[in-house]
């Protein structure tokens, strides 16, 4: 299972064809923990893919966190989205919005472990309960984060990524590296 989107479409390799879908907004994040469980945010949307179809899990009518930039999920229930004015969540049932992080991308490994990078040396760490701001000291380059990922397992390493080469690692003993 190969996803790839973009603008208003995607296409999904299911190991000997693609087959294309066309969004009803441009898409400018995507995650997929299966091939049933697929999120897709964009300019003023968020999509679910079941297995079957997209379907539209919220729309915005308002300018509150449009233009989503990153979406990351562990489970159907359990999702979070990430613009530049916030972060929502998914219950299963409703999104919920918060001020509290924004940024352009989001990661996780657990609901008590999520983490939203934005700018040039800020980051959001969610323990379960509270967003707390650190700072991804090290980034002397000037260049703005627009993506996040991290270890499994074992490892709690957080991974940010930027313009020209720009990577910032985030150890488990909570000291920033950074390199190019």
């Amino acid at each position: 299972d190969v996803w790839v989107a973009g603008d208003h479409i995607a296409f999904h390799w299911n190991g000997s064809a693609w087959t294309s879908f066309t969004f009803p907004a441009k898409v400018t994040g995507l995650w997929g923990g299966s091939g049933t469980d697929l999120w897709a945010v964009g300019n003023d949307v968020i999509l679910h893919y079941d297995g079957t179809s997209w379907t539209t899990s919220w729309s915005n009518s308002t300018t509150t966190h449009s233009n989503l930039r990153s979406v990351w999920a562990l489970s159907a229930t359990d999702a979070w989205a990430v613009s530049g004015t916030g972060v929502m969540r998914w219950s299963g049932t409703q999104w919920n919005a918060s001020t509290s992080a924004k940024g352009a991308a989001v990661f996780g490994r657990s609901s008590n472990d999520v983490w939203v990078v934005s700018g040039l040396d800020s980051s959001y760490h969610f323990d379960g309960v509270n967003w707390t701001k650190t700072t991804l000291v090290g980034n002397r380059w000037g260049v703005g984060v627009s993506g996040v990922t991290g270890g499994s397992g074992a490892s709690t390493d957080v991974l940010a990524v930027g313009g020209n080469g720009v990577l910032l690692r985030k150890t488990s003993s909570l000291t920033t590296t950074a390199g190019l």
